[in-house]
């Protein structure tokens, strides 16, 4: 799989999980994080479970910080559990219906000009 050029990726984010990477390179080119996922040949629904090799395609693709990714990931671990850092968690605490963002995070990337506009 080839990398995207450097201008056609954004800066990876302290803290920044897999699918919020995913998600700013998509909307860069143009493109769902879906269909975005399946031009460079893995699925998206593997970074949404934090699967090791699309999290590995994701990183070589848009230039990212493997580890990093995989530090912020949720790790969906079989059935109704997943992980997060390490903390093991059942579905029912896990919430992705809706969005939600840090105010100060937002401010600071608008400030700092990271991202698509």
């Amino acid at each position: 799989m080839i990398q995207l050029p450097p201008r056609m990726t954004v800066a990876q984010g302290a803290g920044e999980t897999p699918m919020s990477l995913c998600s700013r390179n998509a909307m860069l080119v143009g493109r769902t994080a879906r269909d975005f996922c399946k031009d460079a040949g893995f699925e998206f629904q593997g970074v949404v479970d934090g699967d090791a090799i699309a999290l590995q395609r994701l990183a070589h693709r848009c230039r990212a910080d493997e580890a990093a990714l995989k530090a912020n990931a949720t790790v969906h671990q079989g059935g109704l559990r997943y992980s997060v850092g390490g903390q093991a968690l059942s579905r029912e605490v896990l919430s992705r219906k809706k969005v939600r963002i840090c105010p100060h995070c937002v401010s600071s990337d608008i400030e700092v000009g990271h991202g698509p506009q």
